[in-house]
């Protein structure tokens, strides 16, 4: 379960017409939640951050607007779709999975988002990648 979800209603025009936000009181991280989600949402749900901060944005952005489209990036894409929830299915047996978390959240994140903020669009996209090449090595 993941902790906020949004729902926007949107009327006959598509302009939206009321926003609906769930915030649960369980952690997305307790060992009986559901942990199939990707490692930067995991990361700011971790931090107590919305599925709209800035940081998931950004990254968004990225994706759906320098990745998708391209060879390269939807084969990346593609990739990480399995890769990505099966290093949390591992993360979620550490112990310092907290621990593990807030260095992914400063170590990947931050730094991915900053190169991004900056234009520097494919370094971001190959320290991400690299970051990700890495992190199967040790969790899959």
């Amino acid at each position: 379960m993941r902790p906020f979800l949004d729902v926007t209603l949107r009327d006959t025009k598509g302009k939206d017409y009321v926003k609906l936000s769930y915030k649960s009181n369980t952690s997305v991280y307790d060992d009986e939640d559901d942990y199939d989600c990707f490692l930067t949402t995991a990361c700011v749900f971790h931090k107590g951050l919305p599925d709209d901060c800035h940081e998931l944005q950004t990254i968004r952005f990225l994706r759906e607007n320098y990745m998708r489209g391209t060879t390269h990036g939807e084969m990346l894409l593609e990739e990480y779709d399995t890769v990505g929830p099966a290093i949390l299915r591992s993360l979620r047996e550490a112990e310092n999975r907290k621990e593990i978390l807030d260095h992914l959240y400063n170590h990947l994140v931050v730094p991915s988002v900053e190169k991004i903020e900056s234009g520097r669009y494919q370094e971001a996209i190959n320290y991400y990648a690299g970051y990700v090449e890495s992190m199967k090595q040790q969790y899959l």
